[in-house]
């Protein structure tokens, strides 16, 4: 905060981030303390400005006055009643906080969230207001800046079963950096397809989140807990829906690239039996699979749009049906800007599709492990056909649809 030139800071965030505190501690010291903000004549009240060198000013008073209190062992006893104090009363609110650190983990023990740093010491705890339905480990979380403060958030999903006859209900939780919750969300929606109507409680499934113009988005994917149909809702950071895409099948996954330019959302085709991959716009993600009209998977009730691409694998000759804890589906960036989209044909076994920076399919390829479960099918008599007569050993089949072209068939 020294030895450069004076700059001017244009929000609160920006003063903030110079002094290396949070927004709601410079807003105090600014009310208490005299922190030397500005004010835009005629502006709002958030509309502010300082100078770099009158905080360097400021902050070196502020030291000394500091240095030179008296007893400061009595201080420090103050501090640490405080201290105490404010556990007890977080802890009569459903919130126990620690020493301040930032979220690396999250997990849920007993119903309560619990948060942890790098090291793996507990920062605080939330207990959730329902119950909540048995489930294995907790995986479907995220930790970002929802709030918009600088520090890092928990976007978590949990099954709410206030009894144990009832059906569970997926639910959204936003928790701010300090165990406070900022909002929560269920998807109540009814869905309509040629098959039939679809309706609530949803299925949770993958949380994402990533930025718009700077602008938080939580991607949350959920599926029917009986039948195929499926939806991705996308969420501001305020827990406003801006966008929801519907799947003819499950998504398991979604995916933001390493340019930022696409959402990708993978799983399943039901209509065209294999693994799926929507490549979707991540500021307008709504819309629906592209299905044929009049058939049992076209979605008479969805959000309009469409997806920026819709890119199928179908299943190969050694494909079996994946246990329950293995994505069909899985989207892996690359530093080089590509992204690569794996349909898992088994365990460790997968067709691998390469996008370039610009979202074009450029290459598709088996996986090394290909060709050996082919070999052990073969010799279990699963398989009647050797490689060299093997439908895909010049390369996996994939299709892909774009709103400019329709279906086509890449070899």
């Amino acid at each position: 905060m020294s030895g450069e030139a004076p700059r001017r800071l244009a929000s609160w965030k920006e003063i903030a981030a110079y002094l290396q505190r949070e927004v709601r501690t410079v807003i105090r010291w600014e009310k208490e303390r005299g922190l030397p903000v500005h004010r835009i004549p005629g502006g709002q009240r958030r509309s502010v400005f300082a100078f770099t060198d009158e905080l360097d000013e400021w902050a070196a008073g502020a030291q000394q006055e500091a240095d030179g209190r008296p007893e400061p062992r009595r201080w420090l006893w103050a501090a640490a009643g405080m201290a105490t104090l404010l556990i007890a009363v977080g802890a009569a609110r459903g919130v126990i906080a620690w020493p301040r650190g930032e979220i690396a983990a999250l997990d849920v023990v007993d119903g309560r969230l619990v948060a942890r740093n790098a090291s793996g010491r507990a920062l605080w705890t939330y207990q959730f207001p329902r119950p909540l339905a048995p489930r294995g480990p907790l995986r479907d979380t995220s930790v970002a800046d929802v709030s918009g403060d600088g520090h890092a958030d928990a976007v978590v999903m949990v099954d709410e079963q206030p009894q144990r006859d009832m059906q569970a209900v997926a639910m959204l939780y936003a928790i701010d950096s300090e165990g406070r919750e900022l909002w929560r969300r269920s998807l109540p929606d009814a869905l309509g397809f040629g098959a039939g109507s679809f309706e609530a409680p949803w299925q949770p499934g993958d949380v994402t989140t990533y930025t718009v113009r700077g602008q938080p988005r939580i991607a949350w994917a959920v599926h029917h807990y009986t039948w195929w149909p499926s939806m991705l809702a996308v969420f501001d950071g305020a827990g406003q829906r801006v966008g929801t895409f519907v799947n003819a099948g499950w998504i398991q996954s979604s995916h933001i690239t390493a340019n930022g330019r696409a959402l990708v959302a993978g799983g399943f085709s039901n209509s065209r039996d294999g693994a799926a991959f929507a490549v979707l716009d991540p500021e307008h993600p709504s819309g629906a699979s592209p299905e044929d009209p009049g058939s049992p998977y076209a979605c008479g009730s969805c959000p309009p749009g469409a997806p920026l691409r819709y890119i199928v694998v179908p299943w190969t000759d050694i494909a079996t049906v994946l246990p329950p804890d293995e994505r069909a589906a899985t989207v892996i960036g690359s530093p080089g800007g590509t992204t690569e989209l794996y349909a898992q044909q088994r365990i460790n076994t997968a067709v691998i599709v390469e996008l370039s920076p610009s979202l074009e399919v450029i290459g598709a390829r088996v996986s090394d492990t290909f060709w050996e479960w082919h070999r052990r099918l073969e010799e279990q008599g699963v398989l009647k056909h050797d490689r060299a007569h093997c439908p895909f050993r010049n390369g996996p089949i994939v299709r892909e649809w774009t709103p400019e072209d329709g279906w086509r068939e890449i070899r």
